[in-house]
């Protein structure tokens, strides 16, 4: 079936896994700076939909490119923000072009559809009811 993984699912593999709790605007420059200090690994740096788009991304993502560092930022693309819509699919293709014109590098952006709330319908139906949202120990049992 169905599992998702985590940070521990590739403590002991052939990855070299560093772990970033997730804020706002954060990841991306972790990225380049482990990556700068770190110039022989390959970063895979994992971001929302909503972060791609904030300044301080935007900033370490240039940086990311104009440094040709080898990290692949991967956008978590799931089409639910709690603010309005984004058009993040025109917005990394329009990042994409810029950059590529701009800069030969290692550096890649890769969008990733996702689907909030996969495999659990009450999630699926109504996934802005659960977006940024930490479960009570209660509603955790109710969905299990």
């Amino acid at each position: 079936g169905k599992r998702i993984l985590s940070v521990d699912d590739f403590l002991d593999s052939t990855f070299n896994v560093k772990y970033c709790q997730q804020q706002l605007g954060l990841a991306a420059g972790f990225a380049v700076g482990y990556s700068i200090s770190h110039r022989d690994e390959v970063v895979l740096c994992v971001l929302s939909d909503a972060d791609v788009m904030m300044q301080s991304s935007l900033d370490a993502i240039e940086v990311a490119f104009q440094k040709k560092l080898p990290i692949k930022f991967i956008v978590d693309y799931n089409k639910v923000q709690l603010f309005g819509d984004m058009d993040c699919e025109n917005f990394i293709k329009h990042l994409r072009h810029s950059y590529a014109i701009n800069y030969d590098s290692n550096t890649e952006i890769i969008l990733i559809q996702t689907k909030k709330g996969c495999g659990v319908p009450m999630m699926e139906e109504r996934p802005k009811d659960w977006h940024y949202t930490i479960l009570s120990e209660e509603q955790y049992e109710s969905l299990i």
